[in-house]
């Protein structure tokens, strides 16, 4: 290929000799260089052009839902035998039995938006967010038989399943943080006793994992994993143990022994995210791994049970940002660990206690540890410098598993790929998986997801100190949110992530910043992504160096500085918010939800107003419509619009205080307020004051004559909001 031309990066680089002052997706100011208003707007000019174009065509009112419009999204793998793999296509609503040579023998429909895979025995058990069951299906000779569903009971939003022994299974939500745990039991309904147990801080459980003796669940926007023992029956019991992050764990793995379990997590830097020198600063990626000691009490964790770090690795060194797949193994030498990057071009072999360096390539997944040759079970590791060695891979690995062999089984949405890694020198391979019918995406779409989800926006970015190697997904987890309230480096001034998904239609953008569209956003972020790099934001990328650029029908022109630019935008624009898994398989409110619909009607709507744009007044959605629109896969109302309020949420992060924010998706956006105060939308509520015309969220002034909303009001406005 010929190296991609420089004369349109060059006449760019004239043009964006600095650029204004720009704000990250969470409002911090990201420069203070001088700005070259002629330039900035020469460029501004050619990019908003092409968005107006796309706006001018766009039907805001039917705009899909990106649940199917962004591939057939590869995103869970398990073994399922010697030369077969259980997978999970989420984009496309499947899941798959693949042969040893990953291509699909047999493909079964899932529940809508598959994301949690278990392998026992013959069956595999399924979870989608938009389904309230577990469901089942039996491979053999090479085909996929569904069984029955395992209904559980005012389930939403489920994202993960595991099996335990003696035929239990646990699954988790994301919308209220529980865990559910069925025990088999013939005079149940369905064939489980069912139980739920909190998890979570009102939201965010989306992974489990069992062991012989616990069960864990990584809670999202908690940073947390948590620890349960279980009982006889494989029930959790007591207070759980809990492994803490200051920002988000993406994956974890675990191994029990006698002494309790060792937990390797993928996660962010533990510290806080700092911007207060104009970059993202303390976000490195690490591998931790804990010890949670069982105490004396073998029933329980007991009085003395405690968390020990044995080890902090920081893998965005070695080329792993945003690790979300992890494998861990002992043998009589230590602990091996295999950290996949989302958002890197590496993976990464990790050893730890004093033995040479691992395989590329771990034991088996489940593989029972090799016991030390007095037979005995060896003690826990005692932490000493972890030996690393990283491997090329190409971004996007959402999960993995080891056969038999070593060979890493990998499922890549990112590149709609089943991919293998072999161990050398046998070369390795991947197999495209093709999109669900639909309107083909473009290129420039394709290359716009990449620079959000891998480090391509900022490839320059060091891990020296609290410089760190990031892409956007490390504060924005799928494009949505991490949970963190965050320092902005402006005073006391505090704020939340806000989600990528659905800025189209949701300008302005940003309450400080005030970017008033798209064109401005992707003008900023390639400088605040980079700040304090040392490379310049304007740049080319080489085809040549990134081969999966071709698959994607990535050319040149596309990678031009202009051209990264457009395709930025060109992903946001098609980042439309994933269908609401609350409103799945429904058509029509409750009574409960139809006297919280007319309720926000009259206290709410003036501000979250039901508009299809938010800053075009004239897609306002009279109160008629909204049942239907709610309802329909891509809900299109933002409940938001461009103005600017005072409503006691302080400190104000601008003069004008904030801009209304969109209401869509909101069990997907904890927590709640600029400041992040509200932990669950049950506090929100309770906290608002009204007159006839004035709203405060919270601190009213004193002696203002407010009054709250009515003890019933609360839950309707409730579960009409969870519709959105």
């Amino acid at each position: 290929m010929r190296p991609p031309a420089r004369v349109a990066t060059a006449a760019l680089a004239i043009l964006l000799v600095a650029s204004a002052a720009c704000s990250s997706s969470n409002g911090a100011s990201s420069s203070s260089e001088t700005t070259a208003p002629d330039a900035d707007a020469h460029v501004l000019e050619t990019l908003r052009r092409f968005e107006s174009e796309r706006r001018a065509h766009a039907d805001f009112a039917a705009l899909p839902a990106s649940d199917h419009r962004l591939g057939a999204d590869p995103y869970a793998i398990r073994q399922a035998g010697p030369d077969r793999f259980v997978g999970l296509l989420r984009g496309a609503d499947a899941v798959v039995l693949l042969g040893a040579d990953l291509h699909e023998i047999a493909r079964a429909d899932a529940p809508g938006s598959p994301v949690g895979l278990a392998v026992r025995g013959d069956t595999a058990y399924v979870v989608g967010e938009r389904a309230s069951a577990i469901h089942t299906y039996r491979f053999a000779s090479g085909k996929l038989e569904p069984g029955a569903p395992i209904p559980l009971p005012e389930a939403r939003a489920l994202r993960d399943v595991a099996a335990g022994p003696n035929g239990v299974l646990h699954a988790v939500e994301a919308e209220r943080g529980r865990l559910f745990t069925l025990v088999p039991d013939p005079a149940a309904p369905n064939g489980y006793a069912i139980t739920t147990t909190p998890a979570c801080a009102g939201a965010g459980a989306f992974r489990v994992a069992r062991t012989e003796s616990a069960v864990l669940v990584d809670c999202l926007f908690d940073h947390r994993i948590v620890a349960f023992r279980v009982d006889a029956r494989g029930l959790p019991t007591g207070a759980p143990l809990t492994i803490q992050n200051d920002g988000p764990l993406w994956s974890f793995a675990v191994l029990e022994d006698e002494r309790g379990l060792v937990v390797a997590s993928g996660g962010v830097e533990d510290k806080p995210l700092d911007r207060t020198h104009g970059s993202f600063e303390n976000i490195d990626s690490f591998v931790f791994v804990d010890h949670l000691s069982w105490g004396p009490d073998a029933k329980s964790w007991g009085r003395d049970a405690k968390v020990t770090r044995l080890a902090a690795v920081n893998v965005s060194e070695h080329g792993v940002i945003v690790p979300k797949a992890l494998v861990l193994t002992r043998d009589a030498s230590g602990l091996s660990i295999t950290a996949t990057g989302y958002g890197g071009e590496s993976f990464a072999s990790i050893h730890l206690r004093d033995a040479p360096p691992p395989s590329p390539h771990p034991a088996p997944s489940g593989a029972t540890p090799a016991a030390p040759s007095d037979g005995t079970p060896g003690p826990a590791p005692a932490g000493a410098a972890p030996q690393i060695v990283a491997h090329p891979l190409p971004p996007g690995t959402n999960a993995l598993a080891i056969a038999a062999n070593g060979d890493m089984i990998l499922a890549n949405p990112l590149l709609d790929t089943w991919s293998l890694t072999r161990t050398e020198p046998l070369p390795g391979f991947s197999v495209h998986v093709p999109d669900p019918p639909g309107p083909p995406r473009s290129a420039a779409s394709k290359l716009g997801e990449l620079l959000i989800f891998t480090s391509l926006i900022a490839p320059w970015n060091r891990s020296d100190g609290p410089l760190s190697r990031f892409t956007c997904e490390t504060c924005h987890f799928e494009g949505a949110v991490d949970g963190r309230t965050h320092a902005t480096g402006r005073g006391d001034i505090r704020a939340t992530t806000k989600p990528l998904l659905g800025l189209f239609n949701n300008r302005p953008h940003f309450s400080r910043a005030k970017d008033p569209d798209l064109s401005s956003v992707a003008h900023a972020e390639f400088r605040v992504a980079g700040a304090r790099s040392g490379h310049d934001p304007v740049f080319d990328l080489a085809t040549i160096d990134r081969p999966w650029f071709e698959d994607l029908g990535v050319t040149e022109t596309d990678v031009t500085a202009l051209g990264l630019r457009r395709a930025f935008m060109a992903f946001l624009m098609d980042f439309t918010p994933r269908a609401s898994p609350i409103t799945a398989g429904r058509a029509a409110f409750t009574a409960t939800e139809r006297r919280g619909a007319e309720a926000f009607r009259d206290r709410c709507e003036a501000c979250h107003e039901a508009r299809l744009a938010s800053d075009v007044p004239a897609s306002r959605q009279p109160f008629e419509t909204w049942e239907r629109l709610v309802f329909t896969p891509s809900a299109p109302l933002v409940w938001g619009q461009a103005k600017y309020a005072k409503t006691g949420v302080l400190p104000y992060v601008d003069d004008e205080g904030a801009r209304v924010p969109s209401l869509r998706r909101l069990h997907a956006k904890h927590p709640y307020f600029t400041n992040g105060s509200a932990k669950t939308l049950t506090d929100l509520l309770a906290r608002a004051r009204f007159a006839s015309d004035v709203f405060f969220h919270d601190a009213p002034p004193e002696g203002a004559p407010v009054t709250p909303l009515l003890p019933d009001e609360i839950p309707a406005i409730e579960a009409f909001l969870r519709l959105l």
